[in-house]
């Protein structure tokens, strides 16, 4: 993503004008209206597969100053169960939500073709493990739709930046009557 540098200063320079606390309350507050439009777009791409319901973001500061936004597949926090192994370990993984399925969903997977024969010496269920699929089998692509959105949605940030920062300065001046404006989506013309 390239943004302009002038009309980041100009954010920039708007931010300044506020407290560090409000600064931070409004880039928040900017992040999660954007995360909202993300995950749209995630949940739309990988509806087929994945519930939208697990979507989740999580906006976060560090100390030196730097927001970050993450957008994704919500596992519960300190929900992996290591005992068993295979299938049993699948089956712990997948009742803790879609978080462990997404990334086959986005990036893609692989599975054996029908018409693959039993190598001599091996047997039992487990004969496929240690074959690799280079060249053969079946490629299932993946959405690829965090992707995507990040693109088409990149430089929409700004925007919901200046929104904030216009309803707090409104604030100033009206109080509790100030309201958010809302932001088009697409500026071109048609």
């Amino acid at each position: 993503m390239s943004l302009d540098k002038k009309s980041l200063e100009e954010v920039t320079a708007a931010l300044r004008e506020f407290s560090a606390e409000l600064q931070d309350r409004i880039t928040k507050s900017a992040l999660r209206s954007f995360a909202k439009l993300q995950m749209a777009g995630i949940g739309q791409g990988n509806a087929r597969w994945l519930n939208p319901k697990h979507l989740a973001y999580r906006v976060k500061f560090w100390p030196s100053g730097i927001a970050w936004l993450g957008v994704g597949y919500h596992q519960p926090p300190g929900f992996v169960n290591y005992a068993g192994a295979g299938r049993t370990r699948r089956t712990a993984y997948d009742a803790a939500g879609v978080g462990w399925r997404s990334h086959f969903a986005e990036l893609g997977f692989h599975t054996w073709g029908g018409g693959l024969q039993r190598p001599p010496g091996r047997k039992g269920k487990g004969w496929k493990k240690g074959l690799y699929h280079r060249g053969r089998g079946v490629a299932h692509r993946g959405t690829l739709s965090s992707v995507i959105t990040a693109q088409a949605t990149s430089p929409m940030l700004l925007p919901y930046l200046r929104r904030e920062l216009a309803f707090m300065n409104a604030q100033k001046f009206s109080g509790k009557n100030a309201r958010r404006k809302p932001i088009r989506m697409f500026t071109g013309t048609a």
